[in-house]
């Protein structure tokens, strides 16, 4: 969106986060006991969506991991994509 007016770009940026605390929110919500739905997963796409300080160190110290980024690396060769490589 670089080559959009800074009042576009604002909107959305505040859209999606907007989404994000509201995916946030019902994912917690549909973690507690008794209520179906994915919670946690829920939570990550939500927070996956947020803009705040830290984050991509967040992201890079889970997808570190081994077994998530032998995960993530078994989802991508079922799509035909190179596997992620961390630096």
């Amino acid at each position: 969106m670089d080559e959009q007016h800074r009042v576009v770009r604002c909107f959305a940026t505040i859209v999606k986060n907007l989404l994000g605390a509201i995916l946030v929110a019902v994912g917690l919500v549909m973690s507690l006991p008794g209520i179906p739905g994915q919670g946690i997963l829920t939570v990550l796409v939500g927070v996956m969506l947020l803009d705040f300080p830290g984050k991509r160190a967040w992201e890079y110290k889970i997808v570190s991991r081994p077994r998530i980024l032998r995960a993530i690396n078994q989802l991508r060769k079922k799509f035909s994509k190179p596997p992620l490589v961390l630096e």
